[in-house]
Formats: structure tokens, sequence, C-alpha cells
């Protein structure tokens, strides 16, 4: 069986994520990748919710998690906390099997915007310097996008693989 390194230092962060199942299955995925799970204020529901544990197995509790009031004040503590950081987003053409991300031990952080309205709602300036992926979409006649807990799962794989975290 695989193991992650626990010093994968890899986080995924949600801003202003709507849906609360998504965010329980994000965070599953995070505990297991050690990953850190970062939720970036206002979300589209109680943080407490049932959904949201019911979606996590109730393993929320071992959880790494970081609640943030706003996108600014995580904006103006990120460079602090991270090394690296990769928004996932349809507007992207890089695919993010084609980006390559830094090897630890550099602090990664995973960016996925709201499932309503992506990042619109944060400043352009403030991502400018950030790389962007994508995930291909195969079947875009059909679906416009991939669901969040999805793609985050998509993008841990990806991270941990390229970096050699697991055994």
């Amino acid at each position: 069986m695989s193991k992650i390194s626990p010093l994968s230092r890899i986080s995924v962060v949600l801003v202003h994520p709507q849906i609360a199942q998504n965010t329980g299955n994000a965070g599953r995925s995070c505990l297991n990748f050690s990953a850190d799970l970062h939720l970036i204020r206002p979300i589209g529901f109680d943080i407490s919710d049932k959904a949201v544990k019911r979606a996590g197995a109730n393993y929320l509790r071992e959880l790494q998690m970081t609640v943030w009031d706003s996108w600014e004040h995580f904006h103006e503590k990120s460079p602090s906390l991270f090394d690296e950081m990769v928004l996932f987003t349809t507007k992207s053409s890089v695919d993010f099997r084609e980006y390559k991300f830094q090897p630890p031990p550099s602090r990664l952080a995973l960016l996925f915007g709201s499932e309503t309205s992506g990042v619109k709602h944060v400043p352009e300036e403030d991502l400018k310097d950030m790389a962007k992926v994508a995930v291909p979409n195969f079947c875009p006649d059909h679906i416009r996008c991939l669901n969040l807990a999805t793609t985050v799962g998509v993008g841990l794989y990806e991270a941990i693989r390229q970096r050699g975290l697991h055994s």
C-alpha cells in the first residue's frame, strides 16, 4: 500500500465554497494526502453543517483546516505560508498535467474557486503572478466542468505524483 509523506507540505484552498458536500469531500481527499484545507469566507453553508460532516465521513475533526475571514486576509498572509500557488480554473489553456510543480520542500497551495462563480470576486491583480492550470473537459458539449471535489482530488493526485511524495 502506498503512503504519502507527512512532509508533503501541500494545502488545498477553497475560495468561497458554496456546496457543503463538495467541501466535505475535498476535506476527505486532503486527509488522504496529508494536505491542509483552507476555506475562505464567505462560505455558502454553515461549516458545522451535517452535510459537510457526512461528506467528510466524520474525519473533518482530524483535518488541519483553517477558515479565513476574507480573501484579503488570506492573500496578505499567503506569502509567508506558501512558496507556490497554483489556481485550477476553466479559464486556463494550460493542462494541469503539463504544469511542473516545484519539488519538495516547497510549500504548495492548490487554489480552487467557488462552484458557482470561480474566482471572479478575487481582484485580478492578486492572481496575475499565480500559475493557472485546467483539468481538461473531454465532453464540453455535455458538461461545463468537473465537480469541485473531483477536481481537488485530481489536482492533489498529480501534485503528489510529480513531487514524488508517495512510497
